[in-house]
């Protein structure tokens, strides 16, 4: 089961209706939008969706204060197809239905894994010399997770201690709640090692010479009849350095956020449930780490989440646009957020485009009369093929000190009259190199869009892009560059 379809009306920031269709197959989402433009409302939906199987949500209340109409215009029905069957099943969340009575979400809400960035910070902004990570692992991600010892959800369990009144004068009734909290720490230090074991993989491939100790303490009752010892301390070793104090004020924002990103991931990997449909939504979770760190949290993505449905959101667009290049489009769909005036009332509403192929927009563009930005996108398609092209080749081009000042036609020279690997073809035919360069002079060359005003360059541009499609088809067929 993957989500097909998301429909989402009037609901937190997001004003009127927003769908967004994933396929038959249900692709993974990426989502770039500045800030404000509502992609931290669009993930927070999607977790108040899966809560609602638990627990009624009030959707009246996250009624887009802008939006004149009724309340109970805001929703959010999601489609999930089965592969298995080709059958969709739709399920709303509206002001009528509240609550989700559906087992599969309920299945789904235990395996779904939301992390944002102020909960990354939760586990290193501290004022305090240790950092306690019990109230993150225990109250909030291993809410589901099953006690080993006890076969009881780690949350709830939890919830059933703190409401015990402790009475030691009641002897049979105290003794047996302090089995109960022997038999939960045990249950809970079994599961925090397995966590650590998972973390520590998955930060190795961070290449931070980072290892980390999840050391749980043990639940007693102290003097004053209260419970102690319920925390999870993080220790970290850093390099040869055993048990360095204070890490969270010592190690810089990627170490910090690489160890957070470690042990949440290491945690979710360690929630048991149905297969039948997991999801991880990730917002904004990547300003910590520097670009070098980036590709390899995709390749954990890949080799250990390959079963969930993912779904990514940030307002970096350079690691937006990285992100595309680097994922398979057939198992991915990308879409840009971004906030309108609504010249009526002067407020501002966010407004979804999909079409994030360069291509696709530089026709956009002149269907709808915007010219110079339809020459933009077609420049941005050419240069991208280019430079994709000579490195995945390893062509070889004029070395300059500062890379951006490699120009489109180093790149085009290069490959000009580049062989098709493995045989004595040509890559491009004599026609398409002229017509290269042809446009290159008209509609390619960055230097003449601010001539780009007149009707008479409609049809050039449309030659343009027939010329793109036709490089691009064949440099994915012969290079295999996308």
């Amino acid at each position: 089961m993957k989500i097909k379809k998301i429909e989402i009306a009037n609901f937190k920031a997001l004003y009127d209706i927003y769908s967004i269709d994933l396929g038959n197959s249900g692709k993974n989402l990426m989502i770039y939008g500045e800030n404000g433009s509502g992609k931290s409302s669009f993930c927070k939906t999607i977790q108040l969706f899966f809560q609602a199987s638990q627990k009624e949500i009030d959707v009246d209340s996250f009624h887009n204060v802008f939006n004149g109409q009724n309340k109970d215009s805001s929703y959010v029905k999601i489609t999930f197809r089965d592969k298995r069957n080709s059958r969709d099943k739709a399920v709303a969340l509206d002001s009528r239905n509240k609550k989700i009575n559906d087992q599969f979400i309920a299945e789904a809400n235990k395996r779904k894994a939301f992390l944002d960035y102020r909960q990354l910070i939760k586990t290193h902004l501290v004022d305090s010399k240790r950092v306690d990570l019990f109230g993150i692992l225990v109250e909030d991600i291993l809410h589901y997770a099953i006690n080993p010892v006890t076969q009881k959800p780690i949350g709830e369990e939890w919830a059933e201690i703190r409401a015990f009144k402790i009475d030691r004068r009641k002897k049979k009734e105290y003794d047996a709640f302090i089995e109960k909290l022997k038999d939960y720490s045990s249950g809970l230090k079994h599961l925090i090692s397995e966590i650590e074991q998972e973390a520590n993989q998955i930060i190795k491939e961070f290449n931070y010479n980072v290892r980390l100790h999840l050391n749980p303490r043990l639940l007693t009752v102290n003097d004053e009849n209260e419970i102690s010892g319920n925390h999870i301390c993080l220790v970290v070793d850093f390099f040869d350095k055993k048990e360095v104090k204070e890490h969270h004020h010592f190690l810089n924002e990627a170490r910090l956020t690489a160890i957070a990103i470690s042990i949440f991931l290491g945690s979710i990997l360690n929630i048991p449930g149905s297969d039948e449909y997991k999801v991880l939504v990730l917002d904004n979770i990547f300003i910590g780490l520097d670009t070098s760190n980036r590709i390899p949290l995709l390749e954990i993505l890949r080799k250990k989440f390959s079963d969930y449905q993912i779904f990514m959101a940030t307002y970096d667009r350079h690691w937006y646009e990285l992100v595309k290049m680097y994922t398979n489009n057939r198992k991915w769909h990308y879409i840009e957020m971004c906030v309108k005036e609504e010249h009526q009332n002067g407020y501002e509403i966010p407004i979804i485009n999909d079409k994030t192929d360069f291509i696709e927009k530089a026709e956009f563009h002149l269907n709808h009369g915007d010219l110079k930005a339809s020459a933009v996108y077609l420049r941005s398609e050419f240069e991208r093929l280019l430079k994709l092209t000579c490195s995945k080749g390893k062509i070889k081009i004029p070395y300059q000190l500062q890379s951006k000042k490699n120009t489109s036609d180093d790149f085009w020279q290069a490959i000009r009259n580049l062989q098709v690997p493995g045989s004595t073809r040509p890559l491009f035919t004599k026609k398409q190199r002229e017509k290269v360069e042809r446009y290159r002079a008209l509609i390619l060359n960055p230097f003449v869009h601010y001539d780009l005003i007149h009707q008479r360059f409609r049809s050039e541009l449309n030659e343009s892009i027939k010329l793109l499609k036709e490089i691009k088809i064949r440099l994915k067929k012969e290079v295999g560059v996308l």
